[in-house]
């Protein structure tokens, strides 16, 4: 086997663990940038016949999806 001494063991696993909690904080904190921008991308709209609020892509003028009325976006 490996003669390796206990503190080289447990500084290469808490290298090892610290290593990996880092990766996945990266990968969530690029994820969750991602999911951020495609909702800032997406407008609000209500509509002025069933009083609904949704979002649709970036237009001026949408169909609400449940009476089907066209309506301008809200500016706040």
């Amino acid at each position: 086997m490996f003669d390796i001494s206990l503190s080289a063991f447990f500084a290469l696993y808490l290298s090892a663990f610290f290593l990996v909690v880092f990766v996945l904080l990266r990968f969530y904190e690029a994820r969750s940038t991602r999911l951020h921008q495609i909702q800032c991308q997406k407008v609000l709209f209500s509509c002025t016949h069933c009083n609904s609020l949704y979002t649709h892509s970036s237009t001026e003028i949408a169909t609400c999806p449940h009476c089907k009325h066209k309506n301008i976006r809200l500016q706040f």
